[in-house]
């Protein structure tokens, strides 16, 4: 049960997660992937990451650019809309897990 749990959180946080990791700089989907995994432990599969990454872009909060490296890979920026966006994901986050605690820990 409480696996679940914690898979439901991290399900509920990687596209934060996501905007994060494309504030810190450019990465590829693959490397945004990777990473999540790594920080989670959980896999995020390419078909959900992909489309993520394209609603991003259509709606103007990233940027991505075609480079060649012996093969074509995409990279990702955060653009300022995006960089807006994750503040107010901060700004949420900060605020409302501190009213939890606050409310939890005065129990």
């Amino acid at each position: 049960m409480s696996e679940t749990i914690i898979h439901s959180f991290i399900r509920g946080v990687d596209k934060a997660l996501v905007l994060w990791l494309l504030d810190q700089g450019p990465r590829s989907g693959y490397n945004l992937i990777v990473e999540l995994q790594r920080l989670t432990g959980e896999r995020i599969g390419p078909t959900l990451m992909y489309t993520f990454l394209s609603d991003l872009e259509s709606n103007g909060y990233l940027t991505g650019r075609l480079i060649k490296n012996g093969r074509k890979i995409k990279e990702y920026w955060l653009t300022n809309k995006g960089r807006g966006l994750l503040e107010k994901i901060r700004e949420l986050f900060q605020t409302s897990l501190s009213d939890m605690l606050m409310d939890v820990f005065a129990l």
